[in-house]
């Protein structure tokens, strides 16, 4: 987050050579800058947990660690492509052009869309996964399976109650979309790349393959972005719920957290969990390089400096 533009450098009395200048702007673009980083209040109940699970869970396995970052990476792959295949989209046209014009089409736009669509899902998938990897390491309960799937048949039939939190059980049996991303996940894993079709009426497109479908019928989308949007929204939410649950599970343990950078100065501070986390939370650590004769000269003044600032009077 920009907070303070790149202001220019004044020029001397004398002239400067234009390598002199480019030395001379490239000095003042390293030094006259001030960029925030720490923004707790955009965070989702993901971010949390990944800002906190290194010290609350200091003894956590490698497996986990890893799918704890998975989690919010496969769920941005999966927004970052459907963006993609937006973009993607009004170039079928060249591909309805080429066959209005040459009586033929390679179709290579509505090729790419497929295949980018059927990424959607099994980044999605991923993100759920790997979800369920952390749920499984944090609560070891008895007759919990290293399995996704059977992880949420076994929550339906009732073999996880009284023994997992109520709202957590219920995220996972409310959860009627997993089955079909489920799926088509498994089946796209190892099929070929489908088809898409744009309607020339209502514009809207669909997705069809015929290696998930049966004998007599190819499998069929109608809507292809209004499943992508309903499942990431689904999954979204999903997520959530469960890392509300998790989040519970966070101890009083301190992380350092990077603000910003202040004239090509770090600006750090120390946070802990807190029911509500906002740029004033914590306690900055970074006094001794950002006052002068003891008055600050870091823009981003919060509650941490004023926090950090009160310890330290006599």
């Amino acid at each position: 987050m920009l907070l303070d533009p790149t202001k220019s450098a004044s020029s001397d009395s004398g002239a400067l050579s234009s390598s002199e200048e480019a030395h001379s702007a490239n000095k003042m673009r390293t030094i006259a800058y001030t960029v925030r980083t720490f923004a707790p209040e955009q965070w989702g109940q993901i971010d949390v947990f990944a800002t906190f699970f290194a010290t609350s869970f200091p003894g956590a396995k490698s497996i986990e660690r890893r799918a704890v970052s998975g989690v919010g990476n496969h769920l941005r792959k999966a927004i970052v492509l459907r963006a993609l295949a937006m973009r993607i989209k009004p170039t079928l046209a060249i591909d309805k052009q080429q066959l209005n014009e040459k009586g033929y089409t390679p179709a290579d736009r509505a090729t790419e869309l497929a295949a980018v669509v059927e990424n959607v899902f099994t980044e999605l998938y991923s993100a759920v996964d790997c979800a369920r990897k952390v749920l499984s390491a944090r609560y070891p309960v008895r007759g919990m399976p290293d399995s996704t799937r059977k992880t949420f048949a076994r929550a339906r039939t009732g073999a996880f109650d009284g023994v997992l939190p109520a709202g957590l059980l219920s995220a996972i049996k409310d959860a009627d979309w997993y089955e079909p991303l489920r799926t088509l996940r498994d089946e796209l894993t190892h099929s070929d790349i489908g088809s898409v079709h744009q309607d020339d009426a209502t514009g809207r497109v669909s997705y069809m393959h015929t290696g998930l479908g049966t004998g007599e019928r190819a499998f069929i989308i109608d809507d292809i972005f209004g499943r992508m949007d309903a499942d990431i929204e689904a999954v979204n939410q999903f997520l959530g719920r469960l890392f509300f649950h998790l989040n519970a599970l966070l101890t009083d343990a301190p992380t350092i957290q990077l603000c910003g950078l202040h004239q090509g100065k770090a600006l750090i501070r120390e946070i802990r969990p807190e029911p509500t986390l906002t740029f004033d939370s914590g306690k900055c650590l970074a006094l001794a390089w950002i006052e002068v004769d003891g008055k600050p000269t870091c823009p981003l003044l919060c509650g941490a400096y004023w926090r950090a600032k009160a310890e330290v009077r006599p």
